[in-house]
């Protein structure tokens, strides 16, 4: 099983992410940033090319 947490502090604006799964390092594949835009995480069986993908729809809106 795989938890993830996104949050933004209402006072500063920031952001930030907390992933806790049964596999090892998965902070360096799953979690993306697109800086003054959002936050995002894949998830699963994560596939790292999918983050780029999701980080240019949330910049299209």
């Amino acid at each position: 099983m795989t938890y993830t947490v996104i949050a933004k502090c209402e006072e500063s604006g920031c952001l930030g992410i907390a992933i806790a799964t049964y596999s090892i390092a998965v902070g360096g594949y799953c979690p993306f940033f697109a800086r003054d835009i959002g936050i995002l995480s894949t998830q699963a069986f994560a596939n790292p090319a999918l983050g780029p993908l999701a980080v240019t729809s949330l910049k299209m809106g």
